[in-house]
């Protein structure tokens, strides 16, 4: 089979857990790297360019307003909230970015696209990602959680702290994946879920 049309799509938003120093980068560096991939300016989409694939950047929740044109304006809201100290989004709010998901395969259906690529930007997304994993997974913190951009070691410690506070304090039920996205997600992981649910509706 030959995938003539081709885009990735990249779910972009922040993390209310970076005020817990959970990363070494500032959160400003989300809307930076998402304006930049719409200018060919990093990895991902200098190589896009090269084999000719489309990219499409889309803003499910940074935290600032975004005026790059070329960034598609989904925003559920400005960052989830620090999940160590409360749940990353309401339910409706998981709903809204699933279904952002949803209609980016759809879009690219109707556009004759044959494969999608799947990314997020989002600073501090490795800690929600970690700690959705360890839930869904049963998994020990630290088997799943590491370093991200290249912690320090007293960096490291803080992200550990903050999944295991999250975790205590959210009380995810495990065998139930919206109560995990909702209480210990991102609006990226939502996103990007509903692009892989979209994918198999739309073959």
């Amino acid at each position: 089979l030959a995938f003539s049309r081709r885009a990735v799509l990249v779910l972009c938003a922040d993390n209310g857990v970076v005020a817990e120093g959970v990363s070494c980068a500032p959160q400003s560096v989300t809307v930076q790297q998402a304006v930049n991939m719409t200018r060919h300016k990093t990895g991902m989409s200098a190589l896009a360019a090269y084999f000719g694939d489309q990219v499409q950047v889309v803003d499910v929740g940074i935290c600032v307003p975004v005026s790059c044109p070329q960034v598609l304006d989904r925003k559920v809201r400005f960052s989830t909230g620090d999940i160590a100290a409360e749940p990353a989004m309401t339910e409706q709010e998981a709903l809204r970015a699933l279904s952002v998901g949803l209609d980016l395969a759809h879009m690219a259906k109707e556009e004759g696209i044959d494969a999608v690529g799947v990314g997020e930007m989002g600073i501090g997304n490795t800690t929600t990602s970690s700690a959705v994993t360890a839930v869904l997974l049963g998994l020990a913190i630290e088997t799943v959680t590491g370093r991200g951009a290249g912690l320090s070691n007293e960096g490291l410690v803080r992200k550990l702290d903050a999944i295991h506070r999250a975790i205590d304090i959210n009380c995810p039920d495990a065998s139930d994946p919206m109560d995990v996205l909702c209480k210990l997600g991102g609006f990226d992981i939502a996103g990007m879920a509903g692009i892989f649910l979209g994918g198999a509706l739309y073959r």
